[in-house]
């Protein structure tokens, strides 16, 4: 996206253009396939064969568990307002979409919550890491930014950009279209006839996220990191390890090695053909030596413990770095296996998850405010709270036993025994508890 970094710069804005480059990285690694590293060359006694390298595809793995920790189905936001926001969640496919745009932020260091208004409905975009350009920021917090997304057209290439900036107590949205040409120059387009030029706003329509994680490849950035940006050469381990484990029952049946007077076979008309396939890894060329067999063959027992010793040595490491603990991961039985027991209220898998919730938590409580804000063009005053799925973090057993012990000695109501137990706010927990009192049969009194 170089053209729109220029573009950008020509307007005045300063924009890093290197840090993008990172963001490749990391991509590729969450792809699945990194061209430097998974795609190899070996010499297979004659020449270089080009080879492929197994991978468990670990960084997509962990964006994937991070996400299903932090917004998955469980996760319920109340506010005032509750059933409008429903609505507009529902109809923005919120928790699918959102689950994804988490697990992409892990993956690529930063994502962002974009609303706007089509018609008289707002919407809600989901950007990624390439699409986000920070214009201004004070202390890691984002003021002004421009978005982008490419647009569908069957000639040229098309870019909609929205820039936005803080003025004053209010927010400028200002709306452009770039044009890319083959040659890789640009210009602008004209907007949609319902797209308007500039749209002032009284309340920020954007939120950032990203992992709760010091940036330590830029510091200062606004952006953040991926999750698993300084676990990349625990992933290339593990992807040596995976390969040279199936590389191990590939290989485990037998090894030939055949002198180069074997590899070829004269035929009547005095051509020459190979024995063998020389992409085959089984086969390696040995040169001619007297008294020595053309073709010998070697077998070796398959080290299948000491590889699952080493991956699961390293899918420790690998979860330590992400955030996991030290036990975030299992393999067993050929597969890894994200570890499901209880996680104590001490552990480092519990402190983590809530350290993203910090930043998680603020940016789905804007979103319901720039949302509500479209749709009535009022600033929202709703109080509104996010109540995150914490049953993977405590023993709810445990919580019940103690807050029932708790109300019955007297130092907590109903109330927080209902807010602590059952995760809903006050006004949540009065209600419940004034409705079962009207249900509560009414005592009959007796005339004397």
């Amino acid at each position: 996206m170089d053209f729109i970094v220029e573009y950008l710069r020509g307007l005045g804005y300063n924009v890093e253009k290197d840090y993008y480059g990172y963001i490749n990285t990391w991509w590729e690694w969450y792809s699945g396939k990194v061209k430097k590293f998974h795609h190899y060359k070996q010499y297979n006694g004659k020449r270089q064969v080009p080879r492929e390298r197994y991978t468990l595809g670990m960084a997509k793995k962990g964006c994937e568990d991070w996400a299903n920790k932090l917004l998955s189905e469980k996760v319920t936001i109340s506010t005032t307002a509750q059933e409008e926001v429903d609505d507009i969640l529902e109809r923005n496919n919120f928790w699918l979409n959102g689950n994804q745009l988490v697990e992409e932020t892990f993956a690529l260091g930063t994502g962002a919550f974009v609303e706007y208004k089509a018609g008289d409905f707002p919407v809600i975009d989901y950007v990624i890491a390439p699409m986000i350009f920070p214009l201004r920021w004070k202390k890691g917090e984002i003021i002004d930014c421009a978005f982008a997304s490419a647009l569908e057209s069957d000639t040229e290439k098309q870019f909609y950009i929205n820039i936005h900036k803080k003025v004053g107590n209010r927010y400028c949205v200002e709306n452009k279209i770039i044009i890319v040409n083959g040659d890789g120059t640009f210009k602008e387009g004209e907007l949609p006839k319902q797209v308007m030029p500039v749209v002032w706003n009284d309340v920020k329509t954007f939120q950032i996220i990203k992992p709760n994680i010091v940036n330590n490849i830029s510091l200062g950035s606004p952006m953040g990191i991926a999750i698993f940006a300084n676990a990349i050469d625990e992933m290339k381990t593990i992807d040596l390890i995976y390969d040279s484990y199936k590389n191990e029952f590939n290989l485990g049946k037998k090894r030939i090695f055949v002198k180069s007077g074997a590899l070829n076979i004269d035929l009547e008309n005095g051509d020459t053909a190979p024995v063998f396939d020389e992409n085959d890894v089984e086969f390696y060329a040995l040169p001619d030596e007297d008294g020595t067999d053309m073709i010998t063959e070697s077998k070796f027992d398959i080290r299948a413990e000491q590889h699952d010793v080493g991956l699961q040595t390293n899918l420790n490491l690998y979860a330590k770095k992400i955030g996991f603990g030290d036990n975030g991961y299992r393999w067993e039985k050929g597969q890894v296996k994200t570890a499901t027991e209880t996680i104590s209220d001490n552990s480092e898998m519990y402190r983590n998850i809530q350290k993203h919730e910090v930043i998680l938590e603020p940016a789905i409580i804007g979103l319901v405010e720039a949302v509500m804000y479209l749709k009535t063009g009022k600033v929202y005053t709703g109080d509104t709270t996010v109540n995150f799925d914490d049953s993977i973090i405590e023993d709810m057993a445990e919580v019940k036993r103690q807050a029932m012990i708790e109300y019955n000695a007297g130092i907590i109501d109903k109330v927080e025994y209902y807010v602590r137990v059952y995760k809903m706010n006050e006004d949540e927990a009065i209600k419940k508890i004034e409705t079962m009192e009207s249900r509560k049969p009414k005592e009959e009194v007796l005339e004397v």
